[in-house]
């Protein structure tokens, strides 16, 4: 009984069983949900902007880092009796693109007037990723709407913008794509930092095996000093 014990307990294998509950924690994170969208969900310091009418566009810049932009949401608030009819678009403003509005729709006024999040809907972007865009907001007639915003610079990739002038200030606003696996989104595309997702994923497969090179030298070496801490000395008697 006691042979089974040490040999259940052997460092050799001890360090295997440890390598293998890393790999597994490890390949479980990589099936999480992606995160990391661009927004400015749950603002602080907020504030409202004017009310959106035929003679202001009010709209929010912000560079996307994902792949597959297919909404963005936004927070409506009445100023009065909301009517007429709100018009969104989404416009590529990156450097050197010559694409200017690549989503463009309309939502009636009084459809809005719920003061809360409302969503622009669109056919998914699948090129989206490290792509500069201002989301605008205007109104073709009266509006009675208005949109929360935040004070400063809360998200630093973008300012809101007040017929084309930047403010210092950020609308309210939360970007969406399909959800999809850390491991999928990594496979895909590239990091929010420009590292290639699959040279990530390459590093995270080497530390693994790096951790198991450790675990195998380290185990059966604290096996041989013995697991337990050595005993204090004792003072000698006078």
């Amino acid at each position: 009984m006691r042979h089974r014990l040490a040999a259940a307990i052997a460092p050799a294998r001890v360090a295997w069983v440890a390598w293998a509950i890393v790999g597994v924690v490890m390949a479980w994170s990589l099936t999480l949900p992606a995160a990391g969208q661009p927004g400015n969900a749950w603002p602080l310091r907020r504030l409202r902007t004017p009310e959106v009418t035929h003679e202001r566009t009010i709209g929010q810049e912000f560079v996307m880092t994902r792949n597959g932009l297919n909404a963005i949401d936004f927070y409506p608030v009445t100023t009065g009796t909301p009517s007429g009819e709100i018009v969104v678009s989404l416009v590529d403003i990156t450097e050197g693109s010559r694409r200017g509005v690549v989503r463009h729709g309309s939502m009636r006024a009084a459809d809005l007037a719920v003061e809360s999040w409302s969503r622009f809907d669109f056919t998914p972007i699948d090129d989206s990723r490290n792509r500069r865009y201002r989301f605008d907001v205007t109104a073709n007639g009266y509006s009675g709407l208005a949109l929360i915003a935040t004070k400063g610079d809360h998200y630093s990739a973008g300012p809101l913008t007040f017929n084309g002038t930047s403010r210092w200030a950020d609308l309210a606003f939360r970007t969406s794509v399909p959800t999809m696996p850390i491991w999928e989104a990594l496979w895909t595309g590239r990091t929010s930092a420009g590292a290639g997702g699959r040279f990530i994923i390459v590093l995270i497969t080497l530390h693994w095996i790096l951790t198991g090179v450790l675990l195998r030298g380290l185990v059966p070496r604290l096996a041989t000093q013995g697991w337990s801490a050595p005993p204090e000395r004792q003072s000698a008697s006078t």
